[in-house]
């Protein structure tokens, strides 16, 4: 038995923080996913009023197709982000995720910029 003046204090496990690239590929996936939702969403809308010829190819495409690949790629970023040991992002793999991201990021922009009608 053990004496109850004597009891034990552990150390609670210190919480890692995610690195930048984590955070980032995390919030792209998020927006990613929002624009992938407002998509759907919009177009459920169009179909609602039934207007012949609306919903079009080309909307179908701006509006679910291109942000459901900009979520799909967002998300395979995020996993080889969570992914990569950090000896792997120290010798330069962490340099090709960060463009992945900075790419998803920019291209989020231009289809923020065509979902508000101008370019």
């Amino acid at each position: 038995m053990t004496n109850p003046s004597e009891s034990v204090t552990s150390d609670p496990a210190p919480v890692k923080a995610w690195p930048a690239s984590r955070i980032a590929a995390a919030a792209s996936t998020v927006l990613w996913l929002f624009m992938t939702l407002a998509g759907i969403s919009l177009i459920e809308g169009i179909r609602g009023q039934h207007v012949p010829g609306y919903p079009n190819d080309g909307q179908l495409w701006l509006y679910v197709a291109v942000p459901l690949i900009g979520l799909v790629g967002s998300a395979v970023i995020l996993g080889f982000a969570k992914a990569l040991p950090s000896w792997a992002k120290r010798i330069g793999i962490g340099i090709g995720i960060g463009i992945g991201i900075g790419i998803s990021l920019f291209a989020l922009l231009l289809v923020f910029m065509m979902f508000g009608g101008g370019a």
